[in-house]
């Protein structure tokens, strides 16, 4: 499958710079079969009915994003990605930088810190940053120094701690996400309570956002593109609610792509009422067969990116590029900070 069969050209004008305020009052595009409405997020309620599930991702994202001196005096930033140990992360490191370099923090606690050229799961990007510290030092680096991860076609004057806080669900509780699970930054407190009124229910896993996520798909052919592999936690309580709601049909509804990738990644699991904690790296594109999710709260995303290949795949590519094309015309904003849209 060809990759350049999920690009379509956005207006730059359109691309959400910062968050909508209140969080509810986003538009959403509800896709119902072949029926489509617009409408406010605070009116979702009318598109949910009672026994529906609403599965979220209660991860929190960190100030993953540091600065930090090379010996020669170059200026070189690094994203850490995932914990490989104590004092070892994987990383991403914009700007140019060689292995075994080392490279220096405004923090006294970890003033030093060395590269290592170490491609990993077949993604050459990857490198392993070792503080040669203590994980204390290193939480207090991070917290000190790091800003958060807000993605590059993000242009805002927020100030950081504004920032932590709106690029942030209100229910983010788990730290460990490089990035946000954007559908869940629509829903409010109130929205919440209102839902949970109507006899919808409400179930957390977590999924830890890692560069799986948003890594661009850059080769030619869909199937050639490696994904990352990301944390997941699913209790044993969770899941033997998911499975007896699978089992009594009803909705099972995801707030999210990277809740869609745990639930299906961990169907086997689920259905026997079983929890999981691990990896998982799934792939979702047009022909697979979705086992968990009956709908789906999502975002509009990048062209020719994993997160539309997955939503394409759960309601078909052509519709969901008419519905972006539709999107386009009447104005809806896009990408992170961008309105909502509900497919069921």
């Amino acid at each position: 499958m060809n990759t350049s069969l999920f690009d379509y050209h956005l207006p730059k004008e359109l691309i959400a710079h910062e968050p909508i305020t209140p969080r509810d009052s986003a538009r959403v595009f509800v896709v119902e079969g072949e029926v489509r409405h617009h409408d406010f997020f605070y009116n979702i309620g009318k598109y949910v009915k009672k026994g529906d599930i609403l599965v979220r991702n209660v991860t929190k994202v960190f100030p993953a994003r540091l600065y930090a001196t090379k010996m020669t005096g170059g200026k070189v930033e690094i994203l850490l990605v995932r914990p490989l140990d104590g004092s070892r992360w994987e990383c991403l490191v914009g700007g140019r930088a060689k292995d075994g370099m080392e490279v220096r923090f405004d923090c006294r606690d970890v003033p030093l810190a060395r590269l290592s050229e170490t491609p990993q799961g077949g993604v050459s990007m990857i490198w392993i940053i070792d503080f040669g510290q203590n994980i204390d030092n290193l939480g207090t680096l991070i917290e000190t120094a790091g800003q958060t991860p807000v993605p590059p076609y993000i242009h805002t004057d927020m100030a950081e701690q504004e920032l932590r806080d709106r690029y942030q669900t209100i229910y983010a509780h788990k730290s460990g996400s490089v990035a946000a699970p954007t559908a869940g930054l629509h829903f409010t407190d109130e929205l919440i309570d209102q839902l949970k009124r109507q006899g919808i229910e409400f179930l957390d896993i977590i999924l830890h956002v890692g560069i799986g996520t948003f890594l661009p798909v850059k080769t030619k052919n869909v199937e050639d593109h490696s994904m990352h592999a990301e944390y997941v936690d699913i209790s044993n309580e969770v899941a033997q609610k998911i499975c007896s709601a699978k089992y009594e049909g009803r909705r099972l509804i995801a707030i999210g792509t990277t809740t869609t990738r745990a639930l299906e990644a961990c169907a086997d699991t689920l259905l026997l009422g079983k929890g999981y904690t691990g990896e998982v790296n799934i792939f979702i594109t047009p022909g697979y067969e979705f086992r968990m999710i009956d709908g789906l709260v999502t975002n509009f995303h990048l062209p020719k990116s994993t997160l539309l290949m997955l939503v394409s795949a759960f309601a078909g590519r052509e519709n969901i590029l008419s519905c972006y094309q539709e999107a386009i015309a009447l104005g809806y904003t896009f990408y992170s900070f961008g309105d909502a849209m509900l497919i069921s």
